[in-house]
């Protein structure tokens, strides 16, 4: 009998933290396009647990289809604009990421859909909690989305959780 509890108290133990353990994260954001074409800047999550604010535009046609890309999910740069975002805070499950997703040329909801995250026309990078600053470029013919002054970094693969 002892054991059997024991067990249960383990599995308890272990449910809740799993469970009930979402951060909450705070970001500012601060990005440039100094690429010859316009961009779209969308601030997402690789996971759990779900916020409206946080949705992938992914989400965001399954909930509310159309061809707009809408002003609560994405920003809308032309060439030469800046755009700052924040503070944005948001509950993060162990293991979640923010990724700021860079869409190049992308004017509607189908454009941003169509780019796939390997396409060069899509830069996903993976924020760190306070103060992000983004140049966006697309000098050596693809997007290129890094720190102020760095050239341009293309960004890695956002880490699978």
């Amino acid at each position: 009998m002892n054991l059997r509890c024991l067990c249960l108290a383990l599995i308890g133990m272990t449910l809740a933290s799993v469970v009930g353990c979402a951060d909450t994260r705070t970001y500012d954001i601060s990005l440039k396009n100094d690429a010859s074409r316009p961009v779209v800047a969308w601030l997402t999550k690789t996971g759990g647990p779900y916020e409206p604010l946080w949705r992938s535009p992914e989400d965001f046609a399954i909930e509310k289809p159309g061809g707009e890309v809408p002003r609560t999910g994405g920003v809308y740069l032309n060439p030469g604009e800046t755009a700052t975002v924040g503070p944005v805070t948001g509950k993060f499950d162990s293991g979640v990421d923010a990724v700021l997703r860079v869409y190049l040329n992308a004017r509607s909801m189908n454009d941003l859909l169509a780019i796939g995250p390997s396409s060069p026309n899509r830069a996903d990078i993976v924020l760190h909690p306070g103060t992000n600053s983004f140049v966006v470029s697309d000098k050596i013919g693809k997007l290129t989305v890094g720190p102020p002054g760095s050239g341009g970094v293309t960004s890695g693969a956002v880490p699978s959780h």
